[in-house]
């Protein structure tokens, strides 16, 4: 039964341009696996250096305007992983289609290269910007929203107003998601993840935190200019980050040259309860994504203050994280650039989003 289901599935060819593609989408051939867009930045890397990064573990093939990126089994030679790198004209930012499963992105790019790769990162998509996206869905296109996944904890200061020390998580469906949403979040405080919609008359998933959108059948250009959209907004907080660095500075008294890193800068909208700021420590420390060097609490007439060293357990590098509940301070320690701050930034956008975000000389 399975085979002869098999056997229906259209075998998915080798594209040499996007037009190409395109047209294989609006036809609408069955696939065993939804078509999957991935969002992704770079350190300011140009195409070049950016497929030179990608050669470490891929095999490539130039095509048309696309990249062909594919992963074999050393063993068996069977391929693991294909996907093509298709880069927006004149922006630092690039795609990468692919028709393998959720588990095989994983498992094969975003786990052992994408997350440990110091250059390269999945698009910071804030919570903010997600809330928007679906806005500008409903204002561009005729859409249904129908489902959502969200999650709340203790450390957001948005609180649930029904047991807010519950750590919770929600999968919701049904053609009132947009409203529904709200009402969740204003009960229980519920931050969203991830949406979906019917357009076009195809269901489209999209989440936050892969930076991936996913769909059957449609216009690839539609699914290319919501990306553009996202985008050109996330780039109006990602300018001000991508400005974190190190410079070398020369002392004219000591005759001596030190690196010293700028700071980025978050002043909260809200002043942070020390329950909440209890919460974001005990995130922090709870997270897979770093490893805490050192850690001080410093108590003050008024209010604590937080001081971490932090290394980012995937990305090269450590930084240093103070936090006040007035805002929250980083630098640089070793060998970071803003790409291996985003799992702190997303923890802090969680807690407080909205934040004003400045970069300052130290």
């Amino acid at each position: 039964m399975n085979d002869s289901k098999d056997k229906d599935k259209k075998k998915i060819p080798v594209f040499k341009n996007l037009e190409e593609l395109r047209d294989f989408l609006m036809i609408g051939h069955k696939i065993r696996s939804r078509f999957k867009s991935i969002l992704l930045l770079s350190n300011g890397l140009d195409k070049s250096e950016i497929i030179n990064e990608f050669s470490s573990q891929f095999k490539i093939k130039e095509k048309e305007n696309l990249i062909l990126i594919s992963k074999s089994d050393s063993k068996t030679k069977s391929i693991l992983f294909t996907g093509y790198i298709w880069f927006f004209p004149s922006k630092p930012f690039f795609i990468i289609f692919t028709f393998v499963p959720s588990k095989a992105v994983q498992r094969y790019l975003i786990r052992p290269f994408i997350n440990k790769n110091s250059e390269l990162n999945l698009l910071w998509i804030t919570h903010q910007l997600t809330l928007d996206l679906i806005d500008y869905f409903n204002e561009k296109y005729d859409i249904i929203i129908n489902r959502f996944e969200g999650y709340y904890t203790p450390s957001s200061i948005k609180k649930s107003l029904r047991r807010p020390e519950i750590n919770r998580k929600i999968k919701y469906q049904g053609n009132d998601a947009s409203t529904s949403y709200y009402e969740l979040q204003e009960l229980y405080g519920i931050n969203i993840e991830g949406f979906g919609g019917l357009l076009e008359s195809d269901q489209f998933i999209f989440k936050r935190k892969d930076a991936i959108i996913s769909f059957s059948i449609g216009d690839l250009t539609t699914y290319i200019e919501i990306s553009e959209w996202i985008f050109d907004q996330a780039t109006k907080y990602l300018e001000e980050i991508r400005k974190f660095k190190k410079d070398l500075y020369e002392s004219v008294f000591r005759n001596r040259r030190y690196n010293l890193s700028n700071v980025i800068n978050f002043k909260f909208n809200d002043i942070l309860s020390i329950e909440v700021l209890d919460e974001l420590i005990k995130e922090i420390r709870l997270s897979d994504d770093f490893e805490i060097l050192c850690f001080n609490e410093v108590k003050t007439p008024n209010f604590y203050v937080y001081d971490f060293e932090i290394a980012n357990r995937n990305k090269v590098g450590a930084f240093q994280l103070i936090i006040t509940p007035f805002s929250a301070r980083i630098s640089q320690l070793i060998n970071t650039n803003f790409i291996g701050v985003f799992p702190i930034l997303d923890l802090i956008d969680f807690t407080q989003p909205n934040n004003l975000i400045t970069i300052e000389n130290s």
